[in-house]
């Protein structure tokens, strides 16, 4: 599963440094517990970017439990509620996510719609 997850701008530039906030995702069954937040200290922090995405592993058919903890005074966060990804969704969220992306494939569709390639010129 995964979960979007929103933080304050002033968390990227300390490197996703959450001190007294949490996101778990808890295994009814085995008590196996997995933290969230920790996985943005992997990735690299976009200032452009308002969300972020968190995977977790779950076996098909178990309850889980989502644990939320603020033990702050003014830092926060906020996160979607989980949605299933499929195999490759690893590949393609973070490309989909990407404002860079999304204008490099817009500009490569205006440069292939001005210049067609393969028709002969008329004479």
């Amino acid at each position: 599963v995964m979960f979007s997850i929103i933080v304050q701008k002033k968390a990227r530039f300390t490197s996703y440094r959450l001190d007294g906030l949490g996101l778990s995702l808890t295994d009814v069954t085995t008590g196996r517990e997995t933290a969230l937040l920790p996985q943005l200290k992997a990735g690299f922090p976009s200032i452009f970017r308002d969300r972020e995405v968190v995977r977790a592993r779950v076996e098909k058919g178990r309850q889980y439990v989502v644990k939320a903890v603020d033990a702050t005074e003014g830092d926060w966060f906020a996160f979607s509620q989980p949605w299933e990804g499929g195999r490759l969704t690893w590949l393609t969220q973070p490309l989909l996510d990407s404002g860079k992306f999304m204008m490099l494939c817009g500009l490569l569709l205006l440069v292939a719609a001005t210049f067609p390639m393969g028709q002969p010129k008329a004479t």
